[in-house]
């Protein structure tokens, strides 16, 4: 399996506290971005590449290939940040097989939706039950905005 040195919730996906701020504190050299719309979208492909630093590797993949991609041999030099924009996601890598001790919180904007969870963080009640699952399969939950931060486990909110 790949190394991954981050699994982040962040509806933005790449922006400036993950360029800045994520990326070094990982180490990592490969940002992973799983979603099952941006692939087909060129031009946000385009932007979330440009976004990313220089010798940043960007792929966009579906969550199928996102799954299928890191569950290939480890390469000692890769560090992967995965970046998502929702927990079923997550949910969905694990039940395929792939190892998340811990999923990073960042931010899930408010829509009419969702409710408010934590600051810069709104969930609907379906995103709120598939955290309690990412529990009982194993996964922490913390949110972080930035490395600055402190960490905060979510499981007492739920």
């Amino acid at each position: 399996m790949k190394k991954i040195a981050l699994a982040r919730i962040d509806d933005r996906l790449i922006h400036g506290q993950v360029v800045t701020s994520w990326l070094k504190h990982t180490d990592a050299n490969q940002i992973l971005i799983a979603d099952d719309k941006i692939p087909g979208d060129m031009l946000m492909k385009r932007v979330l590449t440009a976004a990313a630093p220089p010798n940043t590797v960007v792929m966009c993949k579906t969550v199928d290939e996102s799954i299928e991609f890191l569950k290939g041999e480890e390469d000692a030099s890769e560090r992967i940040v995965i970046l998502a924009k929702g927990p079923e996601v997550y949910e969905k890598m694990i039940d395929s097989g792939i190892e998340l001790p811990m999923v990073n919180l960042g931010g899930m904007v408010n829509r009419a939706d969702r409710d408010s969870f934590l600051k810069n963080v709104a969930v609907t009640p379906e995103e709120k039950e598939c955290f309690r699952r990412l529990y009982q399969k194993g996964t922490k939950v913390i949110f972080q905005r930035t490395t600055n931060d402190g960490e905060e486990d979510i499981e007492h909110l739920l």
